[in-house]
């Protein structure tokens, strides 16, 4: 995963790259880094549907 911060005067502050979608459940979206491969030991990213929270998804 890769975070950059696009400065104070963008629409959003942070961009955050390198995790795919694993499920979106109860206003919230889970997420994995791209490369896990099952390591159980990996971390689950979650993060609520805001309004101040903006997703996009590519394949």
């Amino acid at each position: 995963m890769v975070r950059a911060d696009l400065g104070e005067g963008a629409a959003y502050r942070y961009q955050c790259t390198g995790l795919r979608l694993l499920v979106y459940r109860n206003d919230r979206w889970f997420l994995l880094r791209s490369g896990w491969h099952g390591n159980r030991e990996a971390r689950a990213i979650v993060l609520p549907d805001a309004a101040g929270l903006r997703v996009e998804l590519s394949r």
